[in-house]
């Protein structure tokens, strides 16, 4: 019995410190798995930003894994992030990028780990852009939406440095920058040249830069954009604002050279430019562009337009609205074309000397067969003037493609070349089903639809005699197929009827067997009686083609149409929705949810008495022997079937005090004081059979809602010494129950 009142002691004090160590265990485990590491606590695999200087150290680790790239970065990388464990700021190497928790301002002490504003990245050649041609940026970058505020670089090719100059130098194929805006940035650099990227070929979404950018390049090029210099990736819902400029080539509101897509995105920067390639949203354009738009007034040299400088690539659904000026290929929207736009307009003022024209001022065939220009127009701003000594059109200045389905009734006024629609049709020109309401003012080779036309093609194509002023439609050349008509006649048709009975034809030939009759194009909507035709597309994806969805077009917007959709919103039909206060059906269905539940407390003690018929007897007389025998019955009856009462059985076995308790006895000493010394509360408390009934939701993590990572030693220890301690205790009351016999 001496020896029973040292040992037992000792093993509650060993069961007491087992539930110390596997509670501190258990609270380490918890806050390791919050993240990967001390710098990504929510665990999304991109490493937190909360100062510049760790902004400044992903250059480091441009893969974004959490380790530098470099031994001799090791230093710098880990001062930024000094509570890294083991200089690893994601410790289980499963990060892939970087996001901003908050804003940072480079001229805000506040923004420094250190308190202090860090002159050389505001002064002199300013901040050193991420990512080179060696080592480029190609990790993710979240700014979550906030903003960086005042970036300053001074850096050209005359430095020695990079010549990609932005918050990203060079962004790879795999990189992908989201959600991150830049404000008052001032950006000088050299060959590319972007407020936010200076050469991407990755994907940036929903971003912005607004402020100075400007590029001064002493090879006679560069790449110069308000957001992006050079665009080889995909640029989405992302803008600038500001001012651009450049000395010589590929300058533009919002990416100065663009081979790769841009989708939904817009400019309102005054972007100025030397020698070529200027435009209000894109210099160069070899890509694709689609959904965006230009406000900002354009001046250049040659080829300048109102949203692309020259465009080798495809342009749908676009428009430009400021203002364009420049000496030669100065359009509306483009300045020179080579390739194909669709379902676009411009409404600015355009002023030029050579090949000038509301919507493109040099159309030029080239080396590519698809030179057309479909489904656009050109209306001036009201009344947008045209001025310029030769080839100016209302449209196009001069043209070698195609022209289809479109319109222009802008002011136009010039020396010699001049038209309502074009000014110049060379021998590869075609006009097809087109029109011309122009005002046209000209001292030589002018038409109310074409000034010269040099052996081109002309089918069903019209223009307004009263408003132009003009009796010819071509002012030099052939005329057939140009139709002088009054301004009734060109109103009065409501369809495909009459002088518009031709339109009905294949104009882009989409079905590829060369013939009009088939694969018939509807591109036209003509508006009541009044109206002349607008051009129509269906740019939403509704299904429906509508004249709105490419601009005003001179007409009020359609008030009608959003009558019928207010009609369903006189919604009494919504009074069924009261239908929901079926509230009858839903107070029974927690009731008997509820029910079962709390049933499970009552039932223990009549069950204890009915379910374990053989066992009934002797739980009344303390034999602990019945008791183990109950306890493996009440284990698989649970899982069976949780509303049969079989599960309740176990409670009784352990004693009301407590479910959890182990209940150590010795069979062989008949004194009843042997039987009861030993209580050891080893398992968790009375909730867990209550929760075990109802189910519990378990994050994408794991269970009770934390995140699965590695088990701690400590928590390995406290499982151990919780196995050992009842188990040492039941050895050694045996071991004493056979040395006492």
């Amino acid at each position: 019995m001496a020896n029973a009142r040292i040992y037992i002691p000792l093993l509650l004090t060993l069961a007491l410190l087992a539930l110390l160590i596997a509670a501190a265990a258990s609270y380490g485990t918890v806050s390791s798995q919050s993240g990967n590491g001390m710098y990504d606590t929510d665990g999304d695999g991109l490493i937190e930003i909360e100062h510049l200087e760790q902004l400044n150290a992903i250059r480091y680790d441009p893969d974004g894994n959490g380790w530098p790239d470099r031994d001799s970065n090791a230093e710098a990388y880990v001062s930024a992030f000094p509570d890294a464990a083991q200089g690893r700021v994601c410790s289980h190497g499963s990060c892939s990028g970087y996001e901003l928790t908050r804003d940072l301002d480079f001229r805000n002490p506040a923004s420094y780990a250190s308190g202090k504003v860090n002159s050389k990245w505001t002064e002199g050649a300013g901040w050193l852009p991420i990512g080179f041609g060696e080592s480029p940026f190609e990790a993710t970058f979240d700014g979550n939406g906030h903003n960086i505020a005042n970036l300053f670089i001074n850096r050209t090719t005359d430095r020695d440095d990079p010549g990609s100059a932005g918050l990203f130098g060079v962004a790879n194929p795999s990189s992908i920058i989201n959600r991150t805006g830049l404000s008052n940035v001032d950006v000088m650099g050299g060959e590319y040249v972007g407020g936010l990227v200076g050469s991407n070929d990755g994907d940036i979404s929903n971003s912005h830069a607004t402020g100075s950018v400007s590029g001064v390049s002493g090879d006679g090029y560069g790449y110069i954009g308000g957001l992006v210099g050079s665009n080889r990736g995909t640029i989405t819902g992302s803008y600038a604002n500001g001012s651009v400029a450049g000395e010589y080539y590929d300058i533009g509101g919002l990416v100065g050279s663009n081979q790769g897509t841009v989708i939904s995105s817009h400019s309102t920067s005054r972007v100025s430019g030397g020698e070529a390639f200027v435009g209000g949203l894109v210099g160069m354009n070899g890509g694709r562009i689609s959904n965006s738009h230009a406000t900002g007034n354009v001046l250049g040299e040659g080829h300048v337009g109102g949203l692309v400088g020259a465009n080798g690539g495809t342009i749908i659904s676009s428009n430009a609205t400021g203002s364009v000026s420049g000496r030669y290929a100065v359009g509306g929207l483009v300045g020179s074309n080579a390739s194909e736009i669709n379902s676009s307009y411009a409404t600015g003022n355009v002023s030029g000397e050579d090949s000038v024209g509301g919507l493109v001022g040099d159309m030029s065939k080239g080396s590519i067969s698809s030179v057309r220009i479909s489904s656009s127009y050109a209306t001036g701003n009201v009344s947008g003037d045209v001025i310029g000594r030769g080839r100016v059109g209302g449209l196009a200045g001069r043209s070698e493609g195609e022209i289809s389905g479109s319109y222009a009734t802008g002011n136009v006024s010039g020396k010699e070349h001049v038209g309502g629609l074009v000014g110049e049709n060379n021998v590869s020109g075609t006009v097809i089903a087109s029109y011309a309401t122009s005002k046209v003012l000209g001292t030589d080779r002018t038409g109310g639809l074409i000034g010269t036309n040099y052996g081109g093609s002309i089918i069903a194509s019209f223009w307004d005699i009263r408003t132009s002023g003009q009796q010819f439609g071509v002012g030099e050349g052939e005329s057939t197929g140009a139709e002088g008509k009054a301004t009734a006649q060109l109103q009065s048709p409501t369809g495909y009827t009459g002088i518009y009975r031709a339109w009905k034809i294949d104009l882009d030939n989409a079905d590829q067997d060369f013939d009009d009759t088939t694969g018939v194009d509807d591109v036209w909507d003509f508006g009541t009686s009044r109206q002349y035709p607008a051009v129509k597309a269906d740019l939403n994806g509704d299904g429906v083609a509508t004249w709105h969805e490419i601009g005003g077009q001179g007409r009020p917007l359609p008030t009608p149409t959003p009558t019928p959709r207010p009609t369903p919103t006189p919604t009494p039909t919504l009074t069924p929705t009261p239908e929901p206060t079926p509230t009858p059906t839903f107070t029974p269905t927690p009731t008997p949810t509820h029910t079962p539940m709390p049933t499970h407390t009552p039932t223990p003690t009549p069950t204890a008495t009915s379910t374990p018929e053989p066992t009934a007897t002797p739980t009344p007389t303390p034999v602990p022997t019945a008791t183990p025998t109950a306890e493996p019955t009440a284990t698989p009856v649970p899982p069976t079937d949780t509303p049969e009462p079989q599960a309740t059985p176990v409670p009784p076995t352990a004693t009301a005090e407590s479910p959890a308790a182990v209940i150590l006895s010795e069979e062989d000493t008949p004194t009843p004081p042997v039987r009861i010394i030993t209580v050891v509360v080893t398992a968790t408390p009375a909730p867990t059979p209550e929760t075990t009934p109802t189910p519990i939701p378990e994050s994408a993590g794991g269970a009770c809602g934390l995140q699965t990572g590695p088990v701690l030693p400590g928590a390995v220890t406290a499982n151990l010494l919780l196995l050992a301690a009842p188990l040492g205790m039941i050895l050694g009351l045996r071991w004493r129950g056979r040395r006492k016999r």
